[in-house]
């Protein structure tokens, strides 16, 4: 059975990466990759290394021990850990961020990624479906982030890196609760990224819009005409997931020290046009 406490980790940046539960779009960057794209575990890890971080040592953590083996396979280097939970049962995430400080130490980044992508009409929002976007969506990244930023959990300057959406920008059908979930994280953000400055904290989010994953092919799949309006507005064309990598690598790193409390578009130019 997997060990859900991460070992001991002796020295190197350690940035924790949780790739969510359920169909995330954590997992849909990290996980699912086909074709000529490399998972977005790798991209990340191959990013943080190009610009300077160092020999990284990531803590991934996912309700699924088979994606999270996955995505362990594809990560360069040694000393990375798996940890199994599930972000959506945020009560648990305390005594879970407890136990991983305890065997790992304090952390010098971290990026979450979890998140239920949910598109349902406004009559099809019951308490119940909009409790659980926010709960995952927002919820449980405001959780962690309280319990991360505690003294000894992390190393200054701690870098974090929530993945928003154009949605939190955007308006469309059917997407209102996830919008919302993600419009709170760039909300909690500006206000954290205040408050936790003199820590030594810094925080943002990456925006992105159509990214070249099977969630994609699906959403192309099941479009009688083919077109997608979003995609049309991308006037860089279709993001992959190395694009992605690559923003939050850079915010994790010193090189963007002086950004805090931002939310970078990733979007092949669609908020612009």
């Amino acid at each position: 059975t997997q060990d859900t406490g991460a070992p001991k980790i002796p020295g190197g940046p350690k940035p924790w990466t949780p790739a969510g539960s359920r169909r995330s779009a954590g997992e849909r960057l990290r996980q699912h990759v086909s074709c000529k794209r490399q998972p977005f575990g790798e991209n990340l890890d191959a990013g943080v290394v190009d610009i300077g971080v160092g020999d990284a040592q990531m803590l991934l953590l996912a309700r699924s021990e088979e994606r999270l083996k996955d995505a362990h396979r594809a990560l360069h280097g040694d000393g990375h850990s798996l940890i199994v939970c599930n972000l959506a049962e945020i009560q648990l995430i305390e005594e879970k961020v407890k136990e991983l400080i305890a065997e790992a130490g304090p952390l010098d980044g971290f990026v979450h990624c979890a998140g239920i992508r949910s598109r349902r009409p406004v009559s099809m929002l019951k308490p119940a479906v909009v409790q659980e976007v926010m709960s995952l969506n927002f919820g449980s990244f405001l959780e962690l982030v309280r319990c991360l930023t505690k003294k000894g959990h992390f190393n200054t300057p701690f870098s974090i890196v929530g993945v928003s959406s154009i949605a939190a920008k955007t308006g469309g059908p059917g997407v209102t609760a996830y919008a919302a979930s993600k419009a709170a994280m760039e909300g909690a953000v500006r206000c954290l990224a205040v408050e936790l400055a003199g820590k030594g904290v810094r925080l943002n989010t990456v925006e992105p819009a159509q990214i070249n994953t099977p969630a994609f092919e699906e959403l192309m799949a099941n479009n009688p005409d083919g077109s997608d309006k979003t995609l049309e507005r991308q006037y860089l064309g279709l993001g992959e997931t190395e694009d992605v990598a690559n923003s939050i690598a850079f915010l994790l790193s010193s090189r963007s020290k002086f950004i805090t409390g931002s939310a970078i578009p990733v979007d092949g130019g669609y908020l612009s046009s």
